[in-house]
C-alpha cells in the first residue's frame, strides 16, 4: 500500500479574552493526533515576547488578571520597539524553524499558533504558510467571557469589563486589534 503524504498545517487561534482557550487548544490536540496521528506543537506568542530586543515588561503570574493586562502592554511595547505589528507572528515563525530543526517541513506535524491579536500576523501567516494555514476564530457572548473572567478566573467585574473592551480594539497604533483580526479568521 503506498503512503500517503500528509504535509505540516499551521493552525492560528484568534479569540477574545474571557474564552477558555486552553481547553480549546487541549481539544485540538487531542483530536489531531487520535483522528489523524499529527504531533502538535503548540506556540504562544506571548511567551516569545522575552525575546524582543527592548522589550523591558516582563509577564507577571501573579494573578489571571496581571498576567493578561501585562502581557497586552507587552505586545504593545514589542510592537512599538520594532514598529511592526507582526513581529510576534515572525518570531513565531523562527519558532517553527526551531522545533522543526531544519528548514524542510516535518509531515504530520500541526503548528498552533496562540493567540493571535493583530491581523497583521494573520496576513503573514497566510503568505508564508499559504494554503497550509488556517485562521480559527472564536466567538463568545460578553456575558459568558464576563462570567468565565469572574468565575473561573477569579476576576473583579471592573477588570473582566477593562480587559475585555481592550482586546476588542486599542486605540494604540500598535495595540491589541482582535476584532478585526476575527474577521481575518476562515472559520
Amino acid at each position: 500500500m503506498e503512503k500517503i503524504f500528509r504535509q505540516e498545517i499551521f493552525l492560528g487561534l484568534v479569540a477574545p479574552v474571557g474564552i477558555d482557550l486552553n481547553n480549546i487548544e487541549e481539544l485540538m490536540n487531542d483530536y489531531l493526533l487520535k483522528k489523524f496521528a499529527y504531533k502538535t506543537h503548540t506556540i504562544r506568542l506571548s511567551k516569545l515576547l522575552q525575546n524582543i530586543d527592548g522589550v523591558k515588561v516582563r509577564i507577571d503570574d501573579s494573578s489571571e488578571y496581571s498576567r493578561i493586562d501585562i502581557g497586552m502592554r507587552a505586545g504593545n511595547e514589542a510592537r512599538s520597539i520594532s514598529k511592526q505589528c507582526d513581529i510576534l507572528a515572525k518570531h513565531s515563525i523562527v519558532e517553527v524553524q526551531n522545533i522543526r530543526k531544519s528548514l524542510e517541513p516535518k509531515p504530520e506535524s500541526a503548528y498552533i499558533f496562540r493567540s493571535i491579536k493583530n491581523p497583521h500576523e494573520s496576513f503573514l501567516y497566510r503568505t508564508v504558510y499559504d494554503k497550509g494555514f488556517f485562521l480559527l476564530g472564536f466567538y463568545s457572548s460578553r456575558k459568558n467571557k464576563m462570567k468565565y473572567l469572574i468565575e473561573r478566573q477569579g476576576m473583579i467585574e471592573s477588570q473582566a469589563n477593562y480587559l475585555i473592551n481592550r482586546d476588542e480594539q486599542e486605540s494604540n497604533k500598535y495595540g491589541q486589534r482582535t476584532r478585526n483580526t476575527f474577521y481575518t479568521s476562515d472559520v
